[in-house]
């Protein structure tokens, strides 16, 4: 699965996180992203992280915001809260249907992706494993699941919930 960290070398927080990340070994794609244009800003950037702020990493695909924005369309109880913050923005119910697509695509991918694989990323448990179990655990909440077909996912998630961390 394409690991790609959005960077800007001058940063020191961005500094730390490539150490990281190269200390651990984990293979990934390096976009730069010019902070002093603030290029963070433009609508491909929003893309990765509405935040607008870097490090950014993309683990996914935009999985997990997919997942937050269905839930924020559909569900009734977040009628005015289809965005963090302090203002109100009505949902747009249209916008799920994409967003369970872009779920599903996600899912088809990481099944192919988990053929003879253990973990996500490198040879070790990772943020991408931690990050995709998460997200995949609170896809239920717009019904999307992990299911017979998916088998090698189902492998991995298995193998996760061994661990006395997980808790699955």
């Amino acid at each position: 699965m394409p690991i790609t960290f959005y960077d800007f070398e001058m940063a020191l927080s961005l500094r730390r996180a490539r150490i990281i990340a190269g200390s651990k070994n984990v293979p990934h794609d390096t976009v730069q992203i010019n902070m002093m244009s603030y290029e963070q800003m433009c609508d491909a950037c929003r893309a990765v992280n509405p935040n607008c702020t870097v490090p950014a990493l993309q683990l996914e695909g935009g999985f997990g915001m997919a997942v937050a924005h269905a839930l924020r369309n559909m569900n009734p109880s977040m009628r005015n809260r289809v965005l963090t913050g302090p203002y109100v923005y009505e949902q747009t119910p249209k916008l799920s249907a994409r967003d369970l697509m872009q779920i599903t695509n996600f899912i088809e991918m990481l099944e192919s992706h988990m053929e003879r694989r253990e973990v996500i990323s490198s040879d070790s448990l990772s943020i991408a494993d931690i990050t995709a179990a998460c997200t995949l655990s609170f896809a239920k909440v717009v019904g999307k699941r992990i299911t017979k077909v998916t088998s090698n996912m189902r492998r991995w998630k298995d193998g996760l919930k061994e661990r006395p961390s997980f808790g699955l």
